[in-house]
């Protein structure tokens, strides 16, 4: 029984190592009108393993996805943004992975409300293996 227990701790302590250990450093949200946005940070992995993102929630939003955007060549060789969902987001052992405007973001949808500069939007961030980060970002007009 007691070794049962000292497993279950030992888990729980693992669990929160990976809640832990991804930093995110200096989000925001795009003030913008309408039911659709983008959130923007840098994230940060102090540990040594890779973390990845497997998905994102917030309660200002409907729908939450982890988007990124690239330049393809359109019709007459033309160049054209297109923003396209990922299934994860790896941030390298030590290593910083950048969500920015025109390349990965986090894309929040069917917006419940609508956006105020300076209020705080809370976003989970979901990871592989079970963790979590809770990520609270200010709306910002940028």
């Amino acid at each position: 029984m007691l070794r049962t227990i000292l497993v279950l701790l030992s888990l729980i302590g693992l669990t929160g190592l990976a809640q832990t250990a991804l930093k995110a450093e200096n989000p925001w949200v795009r003030l913008v009108p309408g039911p659709v946005s983008g959130a923007f940070m840098t994230l940060y992995n102090p540990s040594d393993r890779a973390i990845r993102v497997i998905a994102a929630e917030s309660p200002m939003a409907g729908k939450v996805e982890i988007h990124q955007t690239t330049i393809v060549k359109g019709a007459g060789g033309t160049e054209v943004m297109q923003m396209r969902p990922v299934q994860f987001l790896e941030i390298p052992a030590k290593g910083r992975v950048e969500l920015k405007p025109g390349g990965y973001h986090i894309m929040l949808m069917m917006l419940k409300e609508p956006l105020q500069e300076g209020k705080l939007v809370r976003i989970t961030l979901r990871l592989e293996g079970g963790g979590t980060l809770l990520v609270e970002a200010p709306v910002k007009a940028q």
